[in-house]
């Protein structure tokens, strides 16, 4: 009974000492949006300011909202996959039609960066899982790809074998320490928090990508080399 009442104890020790880092973490990601608005708001307030200070103050404090409905949103998703057991709603679906779509989204974004971003299938496969949500998967992982690749391409493909989909994302971008693999798809981690926050990102979307892939009782891998770019992978099964 006293081993049963210590390891309880510990369980919600540990669930505790999450929940307080957690929102610690939400405050201090909020926080700097915030101030960045607040800045822009009193500047705007001064006499005499052109026109063209008004509009990048006006662009800077938008694009600082949208950063803060960002982060709400990927909360918004975390949070019904901790909690909602109907947060996956399932429905047969063609994999690589809804990944067309998305990849056909980010091919004007990637050229604008001079990337070719390409998606590479032999045959179409029929899925049961929820479009929606890993369409939202492909967008992080697609548009991350972009983010952090500033030369050469991104190959998006889907591969059928016994049964299954193998969905990979490969890039040609920066690539990440292999000390950060372990901890990367962590709520709020970044591998480096500065760069991070100026290409707009919110450290959840990682997140986000394995709560989805994890309720469809699958996981999300990456192996990278610094320098050389990263591969992202998942499968489904096929129906």
């Amino acid at each position: 009974m006293a081993g049963k009442l210590k390891a309880d104890y510990d369980q919600q020790k540990t669930l505790n000492e999450k929940q307080n880092q957690f929102f610690a973490d939400i405050a201090h990601e909020v926080r700097n949006p915030l101030h960045t608005i607040s800045g822009a708001m009193e500047m705007l307030q001064l006499d005499g300011l052109g026109e063209e200070k008004k509009a990048q103050y006006l662009h800077t404090a938008q694009k600082q909202i949208d950063r803060v409905v960002r982060i709400f949103q990927d909360i918004k998703s975390l949070q019904r996959y901790d909690m909602d057991e109907s947060f996956i709603h399932r429905t047969d679906f063609t994999l690589e039609d809804m990944i067309a779509e998305v990849v056909k989204t980010y091919t004007p974004i990637a050229n604008e960066k001079g990337l070719e971003l390409t998606f590479d299938y032999s045959k179409k496969s029929q899925v049961f899982g929820d479009n929606e949500k890993l369409e939202q998967v492909m967008d992080n992982l697609v548009s991350n790809a972009i983010k952090y690749t500033s030369e050469g391409e991104i190959k998006v493909s889907t591969t059928r074998n016994n049964g299954r989909v193998l969905v990979e994302i490969k890039d040609s971008g920066i690539g990440i320490a292999e000390e950060h693999l372990d901890r990367l798809f962590d709520r709020f981690y970044r591998t480096d928090k500065a760069r991070s926050r100026d290409k707009g990102g919110t450290g959840l979307g990682l997140a986000v990508v394995k709560g989805i892939l994890s309720a469809h009782k699958t996981e999300i891998s990456v192996e990278s080399i610094p320098g050389k770019g990263s591969r992202f992978y998942f499968s489904l099964p096929t129906t």
